[in-house]
């Protein structure tokens, strides 16, 4: 029998139903498949003692299932039961075998193959004892009730022979696992019940899918992303509809809305920000950024541009990105958004020196419309001065009515230039949807889909 084994459920259940007098198991969590076999083996007699880590998420992670608690709930008299939080090793005792493994999270792999070693196991006394060493009644007798043996005595020479040497080890881990205080706390009834309780109330994702769920996120994710502060000839102010309506009859003015876009005649007002090249900022041979005369137009090509680079459009369901793409996509955001936050910031300062300009326009248009109205006595007090810039040195003197565009344009609402980037994982739930691989195709190259449709476990086999 080799020394390095694949260790799993089905391993452990046959060594435990193979003990006759004794079986210690110790692991985050147990299974269904064990929680019958050490059950069993208590039932025929053999002492039977268990060191878990007795907690929701041990269950929810894969370590050990809900069945295997929930087994143990329900069988679980003549069994020690003990916990030792966030014990995360797995060792078995049963008679003078010893099993020494590394617990793996079935939400993170599946069990291991026969050639997938992941534990060493030293096999003491052959099970009818012909396999003979010397005998002082240290290594079995032992009570329930004690959860462990210990021996008194000290490890044996070599010479003693190879099995009384593998049966005293195991004696001696036993003896360890007290003197080391490894489960020393016993698990009450109905701290077992409460967690079996939860984990029904809730229970664990599937595991396969999750490792699934794990895979189809480390290719593809989707994101979202959102343009802020960039669109100014867009921007709209309020003003009373009374005002911008005054030539509709009354009975219509409160229920057609107008709207004035102050910039929607600046798209192609050029701001010096900086330039880009292959979604870097350039710099001159001094170290200065270089700065180009820059639109609304060029800032929203510009962000087109990098999309069109980076994501994949799927009808329907929204952007996806390659995962090995995200860290240059980001880098190109962070560049664009120096560009962005420059050109806003002069935007503003070009808007703000054309204020009375704009501010004249939009009145001239409200007078135009009130005396077409034929209520101009209706509307006289906004013509008369403002009380709030006396003195104002305007080539026309401020009126109510300039105030009150004033107002609108100061509570224009107004967004700090920026990206907004939000990246979700893809569910492997999406992977089955036909509507959604049928967009998936239409929008990836054939070679950017290639393995996306078959099911993965979280480590493929080893080859």
């Amino acid at each position: 029998m080799t020394m390095f084994q694949a260790v799993t459920g089905t391993t452990l259940a046959e060594r435990i139903r193979r003990a006759k007098q004794r079986i210690v198991f110790v692991g985050p969590g147990v299974s269904e498949e064990v929680a019958r076999a050490l059950a069993e083996s208590c039932r025929s007699g053999v002492t039977v003692a268990v060191v878990l880590d007795l907690q929701e998420d041990t269950c929810r992670i894969g370590y050990g299932d809900m069945e295997g608690l929930g087994y143990l709930n329900a069988h679980a008299t003549g069994i020690t039961l003990q916990q030792h939080a966030g014990v995360r090793l797995g060792l078995l005792v049963a008679d003078d075998d010893v099993a020494i493994w590394s617990p793996t999270p079935r939400s993170v792999d599946d069990e291991r193959e026969h050639d997938q070693p992941n534990g060493i196991v030293l096999e003491g006394l052959a099970a009818d004892g012909s396999v003979a060493g010397p005998d002082d009644g240290t290594s079995t007798n032992t009570a329930a009730e004690d959860r462990f043996v210990q021996p008194d005595s000290q490890w044996e020479q070599p010479d003693a022979g190879e099995a009384s040497l593998k049966r005293t080890f195991a004696d001696r881990l036993l003896k360890n696992l007290k003197d080391e205080h490894v489960g020393t706390d016993r698990i009450r009834p109905e701290s077992l019940r409460e967690v079996v309780e939860a984990l029904k109330q809730n229970p664990p994702a599937p595991f396969d899918l999750a490792r699934k769920v794990r895979v189809f996120s480390t290719r593809f994710q989707y994101v979202e992303t959102e343009l802020q502060g960039a669109e100014w000839t867009r921007r709209r102010i309020k003003i009373s509809s009374l005002l911008l309506n005054s030539d509709l009859p009354e009975s219509l003015q409160d229920i057609l809305e107008t709207q004035v876009r102050p910039y929607h005649g600046k798209a192609d007002v050029s701001i010096r920000a900086p330039h880009i090249v292959e979604g870097q900022i350039a710099y001159n041979r001094r170290g200065e950024v270089i700065l180009a005369p820059t639109t609304q137009r060029d800032i929203e090509k510009t962000w087109q541009g990098i999309k069109e680079r980076y994501l994949f459009r799927v009808q329907g369901f929204g952007s996806l990105i390659r995962k090995k793409d995200l860290a240059a996509f980001r880098a190109e955001i962070d560049a664009f958004q120096e560009l962005l936050r420059t050109w806003v910031m002069g935007f503003r300062c070009q808007a703000k020196r054309d204020e009375d300009e704009l501010v004249s326009s939009i009145v001239m248009s409200i007078r135009q419309r009130i005396e077409q109205s034929g209520r101009r006595k209706q509307y006289e007090h906004l013509f008369a001065g403002s009380s709030r810039t006396p003195g104002r040195p305007d080539a026309r003197a401020s009126t109510v009515l300039d105030e009150k565009v004033r107002e609108g344009l100061a509570r224009m609402r107004i967004k700090e230039p920026r990206v907004r980037v939000v990246v979700k994982d893809v569910s492997w739930e999406s992977s089955r949807d036909q509507e959604f691989t049928a967009a998936l195709r239409a929008a990836l190259p054939v070679a950017a889909l290639r393995g996306w449709f078959e099911e993965f476990t979280a480590a493929q086999e080893r080859r």
